[in-house]
């Protein structure tokens, strides 16, 4: 369960393509009624779930927070250089800091993709990609989540909507 939160944010990267980073900011809850695994059972990794994307300047700021099915708390923060180098993630955890992992996100048209890789100890290695998309409107996103968890395949689709 702590995979999920190192996986949405474990470190973060921008390059700007067509979309503006601004139209992605705001706090995002995940529906977990309307978020399911590709095999279509319900996702019940979190309890609950919350992004927080805003600028400042020329940085963006990602903060997370989620409240796993078993009850612990995690909380992920990163600012972004939209120079398009890696950046960490600074992900709190159980009382203890992980800055391991790595990605890259890029902005374009048709949306948001973070590209991630990284480490929770000896063979316990991931990557993966999600994939963020705006709705009309722009009150929710729609996310397609693949990864390699510990040599395991996952994948879900994730609803996100404003808060």
């Amino acid at each position: 369960m702590a995979f999920r939160t190192s996986l949405v944010l474990l470190s973060l990267a921008f390059n700007l393509g067509g979309a503006e980073p601004q139209e992605f900011t705001g706090v995002w809850k995940l529906n977990m009624q309307r978020s399911t695994a590709k095999d279509g059972r319900p996702l019940t990794l979190n309890k609950s779930h919350v992004i927080s994307i805003a600028m400042k300047g020329s940085l963006l700021h990602w903060a997370e927070q989620r409240i796993s099915s078993d009850g612990t708390f995690f909380s992920n923060f990163a600012e972004v250089d939209p120079s398009g180098n890696e950046a960490k993630l600074i992900d709190f955890r159980n009382g203890r800091v992980n800055d391991t992992g790595r990605s890259t996100i890029t902005v374009t048209a048709k949306g948001l993709e973070l590209k991630f890789r990284g480490s929770h100890g000896p063979g316990k290695e991931f990557s993966g990609t999600r994939k963020l998309v705006l709705a009309p409107g722009g009150n929710s996103m729609v996310a397609e989540f693949e990864a390699n968890r510990y040599g395991e395949l996952v994948a879900w689709t994730e609803v996100w909507e404003r808060y």
